[in-house]
């Protein structure tokens, strides 16, 4: 009888602290915590690309509580591992969407998962914005889906002007066989026909290719005053490398995926010295000290991704002051103005941000402005 009482007892005073628990001001804070979601890789082939994405957006997040919250109610990233596989993309989409409830899923990644996760969102009638992407495909994607990134469209007429400026009659194009590159050379080709620039040779690679040798004997044996290389940052340091191996003696010329660290690393810098690629603006001068507090804590210089991200969330938070509805949001979004380290950000009726596109040159091994 008394173990009985005692047993009863214990379970009592169990459920008296667990109701306590319940009530102490961090679960408090925990529910009325307001959610949203990062699907980035941090695992795989771009798993740098994801931990620009993470770092930013972290940094952006603690200064948004630090400055309190959402109207006092703290903001809780999530972030998703979509390993740079759109299988993966979008389980982390159907996750944070079904399971965590988000209100908007940002993605920082690549062009072919946002293509992917975009109709998701949209059908789910969650925020979708896509931080990093550039394909074309998410111009008119729903009311639902927005885009931080300018398209292909102003990167290649940047290049094409360049062309034009040193007479280029012909062009060579070597490119990635993916969403970003295939879109980016889709509207290059489109430019190099109004200028009236012949393109002489395409040559295409997978991201699973260590030999690209082949597509370049071909690209040297058309001929070309130039040549045009997409890809993303691990295939370019090889791409380059065998371009520089090849000996082929032509200016060339790249995208944005470009100024990246492992560029260099992979290729060495006597293969890319001057090389012209277009870029996102990132002006550490205007930047309002992003560029400082990011090197402060992460030991090391934003690029243009890290400013991307950054931005990405302090509008999403700007956005939410107003609304956590996405139904409310979308149209929030639309009036939204920020000058942050990017430059000017707002979005077009169909949620496309418009955005400046500057020109670079690699100029004794430093990325630096062309000309």
């Amino acid at each position: 009888m008394n173990r009985n009482i005692t047993a009863m007892t214990i379970i009592c005073l169990l459920l008296i602290l667990c109701t306590a628990c319940a009530n102490t001001p961090t679960a408090a804070v925990a529910q009325d915590q307001i959610k949203i979601g990062l699907i980035t890789p941090l695992s795989g082939r771009l798993a740098s690309l994801g931990e620009t994405a993470q770092q930013a957006a972290t940094l952006a997040v603690d200064e948004i509580n630090s400055a309190g919250g959402i109207n006092g109610r703290p903001l809780k990233l999530i972030i998703e591992d979509s390993k740079g596989e759109m299988p993966a993309a979008v389980s982390a989409a159907k996750k944070l969407i079904e399971v965590d409830k988000v209100p908007v899923l940002l993605e920082g990644a690549s062009s072919g998962e946002a293509a992917a996760v975009a109709p998701i969102a949209q059908e789910a009638g969650v925020i979708y914005l896509s931080i990093f992407s550039t394909t074309e495909s998410l111009v008119d994607a729903g009311d639902f889906v927005f885009k931080m990134r300018e398209g292909a469209l102003p990167h290649a007429k940047a290049i094409i002007d360049v062309m034009k400026d040193k007479s280029f009659s012909n062009i060579s194009i070597l490119h990635l066989n993916d969403e970003y590159c295939t879109n980016a050379v889709s509207q290059f080709k489109k430019q190099a026909n109004i200028s009236e620039m012949d393109i002489v040779s395409i040559e295409k690679y997978s991201s699973e290719d260590t030999d690209v040798r082949t597509q370049i004997i071909k690209i040297k044996n058309s001929a070309p005053k130039g040549v045009y290389v997409c890809g993303f940052y691990m295939d370019l340091g090889l791409v380059f490398k065998q371009l520089y191996e090849a000996n082929i003696n032509k200016q060339l010329f790249s995208i944005t995926t470009f100024e990246h660290p492992l560029v260099k690393e992979n290729a060495g810098l006597d293969a890319i010295e001057g090389t012209i690629y277009s870029v996102s603006p990132l002006d550490c001068a205007k930047s309002k000290g992003f560029c400082e507090r990011f090197d402060s804590r992460f030991g090391k210089k934003p690029d243009y991704r890290s400013a991307f991200a950054y931005d990405a969330l302090h509008i999403v938070a700007k956005a939410l002051m107003q609304s956590s509805d996405p139904a409310k949001l979308k149209d929030v979004l639309l009036t939204i103005t920020f000058e942050g380290a990017t430059g000017n950000t707002s979005f077009d009726d169909k949620g496309n941000a418009v955005k400046d596109v500057i020109v670079h040159q690699v100029k004794d091994g430093e990325w630096a402005n062309y000309p």
